[in-house]
């Protein structure tokens, strides 16, 4: 008899003779198929039908995190690994991340790093599964949290009261926040104060001439929030006394004498300078 397949020949299948027979070869069945076979010959027709089941199950994912469902600090890094818990034929994993400005995401197979810097947000990613019987998906979040920023203030005065007119150094110190905080002593600061800021992060504060009272203020932002800290300087002045003592010892002088006058100063902060006044 002359071989062929029937009607119900998949598009995709190819086929080959061997000694007689026809042989097909289907590369991808996605459903139960029917195949005839079907021999004529002069005398007659015959035929035979093989039907193929297909095993298919959709898939399904889970994913979970290095941070054990834990949120961890802004600019740290967590590993995501998708696992195939289910599915005929095994599916593909593949990852569609919803990300922030701020957040990178690499993906290696099956797991996917995330690098959160300056981003303090839940994060979230999709998994999905993907086969011939369809797609699966799992979403994990990751929360994500700061440290908000504690400042300390210390001073050349060592909390002591200054000589009015004398300088004061204050340095801001950040002694907690994450991400690192930005620094500031404000905007209305004495004139001459200079600001100066260091490689260790903190920032120094140079008033030449003080004359006054005077609070300071260091104020460190960061993305979790704000820590401020105040140094008060207080200022040291006293009106000075001075007292006159002459070589006479108060009694009179013969004209075309002389005297000597000495002027002392007694009291005062800073210590005075003494002048002469009057007609001299």
């Amino acid at each position: 008899p002359q071989l062929a397949w029937g009607a119900t020949r998949p598009a995709s299948a190819t086929e080959r003779t061997d000694n007689g027979a026809i042989i097909m070869t289907i590369p991808a069945l996605l459903e139960r198929t029917c195949i005839d076979c079907i021999g004529s010959s002069p005398v007659g027709i015959g035929t035979d039908q093989e039907c193929i089941d297909v095993i298919s199950v959709r898939p399904t994912v889970s994913v979970t995190g290095s941070n054990n469902g834990r949120p961890i600090i802004i600019g740290e890094s967590v590993t995501l690994t998708c696992v195939s818990t289910g599915g005929t034929p095994v599916p593909r994993i593949s990852w569609a991340p919803n990300l922030p400005a701020g957040a990178l995401a690499t993906a290696r197979g099956d797991t996917l790093v995330l690098t959160l810097s300056n981003v303090l947000q839940r994060v979230c990613v999709t998994c999905i599964g993907t086969s011939l019987a369809g797609e699966g998906t799992d979403e994990e979040c990751v929360e994500v949290e700061g440290i908000v920023p504690v400042v300390t203030i210390t001073g050349s005065n060592s909390r002591q009261p200054i000589v009015i007119g004398s300088g004061v150094t204050l340095e801001c110190v950040p002694t907690a926040g994450t991400p690192a905080p930005q620094l500031s002593f404000g905007n209305n600061l004495p004139t001459g104060a200079t600001v100066t800021r260091r490689e260790s992060g903190s920032i120094v504060l140079n008033v030449p001439d003080l004359r006054e009272r005077t609070c300071f203020t260091c104020v460190g932002n960061n993305l979790a929030g704000e820590g401020t800290a105040e140094e008060c300087v207080d200022i040291l002045r006293e009106p000075p006394t001075v007292s006159i003592t002459g070589s006479n010892n108060g009694a009179p002088v013969i004209i075309g004498s002389s005297v000597t006058l000495r002027c002392t100063p007694t009291g005062g902060i800073p210590l005075p300078t003494v002048t002469w006044g009057g007609n001299v």
